[in-house]
């Protein structure tokens, strides 16, 4: 029995088997361990590829890399598309490489399949930061020239100063008449040929003696300038070394150095210029003017080592088809001193700096409202046209109209000049040298002779110098020559200055011996304020003065003597004998006011002590009959003497009176 029932039991559960065996096979296909439930192989879609699109390709120097914007397109096997995640790929840029400029390959992958991309950037080359000459703050300019970058830097500091550049440091290699065959001959030898001119505050000193290579080593100039020398500047042929002398100057700048090397186109001589080299120009401007831009335009604006052409020719150029007309020069190829030289340094300026001249305040103290309205026309049309002339505005010269004012007559001396900067006749008249002959000259005037608001006329064709001193004593430079026909007296004009004189002279320095006097003292005239002049008139010696005692001792002062500076010499076997000495006077014995009365024949040292102790520089000796004593007279001094002596240094023993009468002192009554 219990067999029977085991072999039941055995049926039934094979019978279930079977039935569940059976619903299983009639409900779903086999599962494979790829399927997902649900799913058949020929259902399921797969990445097959992928496109890049929306990356940076183009990195600056130095840029890191990035795949910002980025877009990874994968293509599914049924064809459809999709945008990849960031997680599910992998950029490679392991080769790039921000400091080299260059091509890299970008690779990108997608994470879990054999699936890939590449892309290309690119690196550029490093850029050279665009320097300014204002980036420091400096104006740096140097020249290698001679007499004509003389002229073209001579106002370059005011007029930088004065369109408002802080600090200004200018640098003038000066050899005159140099060639650019030369200064390459002085580069390659290393020679100390150079006068080194420097102007850092407004003054040019110059150190002697000086190499190139030095001067131009010796800061990050912002411009190095180069010309040719005036005779050779339209002629092609003396260009050869041109480059060469760039490339030393380059070799010899800083390391550091951001310096622009530039031109200087210089001038065409005046019409009627004597100079040797104008036959090379058939003694004619315009062709001169001409020759000189075709020859800049050919040999210096195709070198890249140029970077601007400082057009100081066309300027002139320009100024000439004005009122002023060929009246630029003061000896027939160098630059007036003041109205020429202040074009050049307008153009100089305006091309270096790109700085606007046309509302400048300043002018040198000769160049009056319109001649500064010329030169500044000049300059700025000459930068925005360099290498053509542009007519001037300008053609009709201003009338001066005297109404409302005095022409006053100073006194004039023929065959005369002063130069204030000799040692021994600083202030007296030069009669006997070889150019006398050349010159009339005024008496010295003070500022209440000449008060500002006057006004000083030149006829065309005559020069002057307005000597100028600022005490009594050598002075230490001149003013330069004016052929300028109107000049404003203004407080710029006298400066520092207690006395001026005009040497008057033709401009091509001919002797006056046979010009008729009439002619020359009308060639200079000086316009006062009528309500500024004061007429003069002889002093009243008998009535309103009284006669000084000299104390005349036989004798000299020399003031300069290290001892005995301030009692007459009476022991000089020599010289003792043909003097007298008159007793030392202070400003209250000799008030201003007082009459010097000197009869002819004779003269005086003025001897002069600013303090009680051995002097620099003596007073020359006067011949002049009258002098009134001024403030300007006796300017910075506390003693003052008389050396009497007649002219020609006879000797005066027992001669007292007649001393005594030629001399004669007077003071105002109290």
């Amino acid at each position: 029995m219990k067999k029977v029932r085991s072999i039941l039991c055995l049926l039934v559960v094979i019978f279930a088997m079977c039935a569940f065996a059976f619903a299983g096979c009639a409900d779903t296909p086999p599962q494979t361990d790829d399927e997902e439930p649900g799913k058949n192989q020929e259902e399921q879609a797969v990445p097959e590829s992928i496109a890049l699109s929306g990356m940076k390709t183009a990195f600056a120097f130095g840029e890191e890399f990035t795949s910002e914007g980025l877009t990874v397109t994968v293509t599914m096997s049924d064809d459809t598309q999709r945008t990849a995640q960031k997680s599910e790929y992998t950029c490679d840029s392991s080769n790039y490489d921000k400091d080299k400029a260059g091509t890299y390959t970008i690779a990108v992958k997608l994470n879990g399949y054999d699936i890939s991309a590449t892309y290309s950037v690119s690196v550029a080359e490093q850029l050279q930061p665009v320097y300014s000459w204002d980036d420091d703050g400096a104006l740096k300019i140097l020249t290698i020239g001679n007499s004509f970058s003389d002229d073209t830097m001579e106002y370059a500091w005011q007029i930088a100063d004065s369109l408002g550049v802080e600090e200004i440091c200018l640098g003038n290699l000066y050899i005159g008449g140099c060639s650019l065959d030369t200064h390459y001959s002085n580069a390659q030898n290393d020679a100390p040929a150079y006068e080194f001119r420097i102007n850092i505050d407004g003054t040019w000193n110059t150190e002697p003696n000086f190499k190139m290579g030095d001067a131009i080593a010796l800061q990050d100039w912002d411009f190095v300038s180069l010309q040719q020398a005036s005779a050779d500047s339209g002629m092609e042929s003396t260009y050869s070394n041109v480059q060469k002398l760039a490339d030393y100057v380059a070799e010899k700048l800083p390391s550091n150095a951001h310096a622009q090397l530039v031109w200087n186109m210089t001038w065409a001589y005046q019409g009627d210029s004597t100079h040797s080299a104008f036959p090379n120009y058939n003694n004619d401007q315009m062709t001169m003017y001409q020759m000189i831009v075709q020859t800049v335009q050919n040999k210096i604006c195709p070198n890249d080592s140029f970077s601007k052409v400082i057009p100081c020719g066309t300027a002139i150029q320009n100024a000439r088809t004005s009122f002023v007309g060929d009246t630029l020069t003061r000896d027939g190829y160098h630059l007036t001193m003041d109205f020429g030289r202040y074009i050049a340094g307008l153009t100089l300026i305006r091309t270096l700096t790109g700085l606007s001249v046309e509302n400048i305040a300043y002018a040198p103290a000769n160049v009056n409202s319109d001649y500064k309205a010329v030169a500044i026309e000049a300059a700025e049309n000459a930068v925005a046209e360099p290498f053509a002339v542009t007519t001037s505005d300008y053609t009709e010269r201003p009338v001066f109209d005297p109404e409302g004012y005095v022409l006053i007559d100073p006194d004039f001396t023929p065959f005369a000049y002063y130069n204030s900067q000799d040692a021994k006749q600083y202030d007296i008249l030069i009669e006997n040298a070889p150019n006398s002959k050349q010159f009339y000259v005024t008496e010295r005037l003070t500022k209440a002779d000449l008060p500002v608001g006057s006004v000083i006329i030149v006829e065309d064709g005559w020069q002057y110098r307005p000597e100028a001193w600022a005490d009594n004593a050598p002075q230490s430079s001149r003013p330069g020559l004016v052929s300028i026909y109107r000049v404003d007296v203004t407080e710029e004009w006298w400066g520092d200055s207690i006395y001026r004189a005009f040497n008057l002279a033709k401009t091509n320095n001919a002797s006056l011996t046979d010009v008729d006097e009439e002619t020359v003292l009308s060639a200079l005239k000086l316009y006062v304020p009528a309500d500024l002049y004061v007429e003069k008139s002889e002093p009243d010696l008998e009535n309103d003065y009284e006669l000084v005692d000299l104390e005349l001792t036989g004798g000299f002062y020399d003031s300069t003597l290290a001892t005995n500076f301030n009692t007459p010499i009476t022991d000089n076997a020599a010289l003792s004998s043909k003097f007298f000495a008159s007793k030392r006077f202070t400003k209250e014995d000799l008030p201003v006011g007082s009459v010097i009365v000197l009869e002819e024949g004779w003269q005086y040292r003025p001897e002069a002590w600013a303090e009680d102790e051995k002097q620099a520089s003596r007073p020359g000796n006067t011949s002049k009959q009258m002098t009134i004593v001024t403030e300007e007279w006796w300017y910075g001094l506390q003693y003052r003497a008389f050396n009497i002596s007649k002219i020609g240094l006879p000797v005066l023993t027992g001669q007292e009176e007649a001393a005594s009468a030629a001399l004669k002192i007077y003071i105002p009554k109290t």
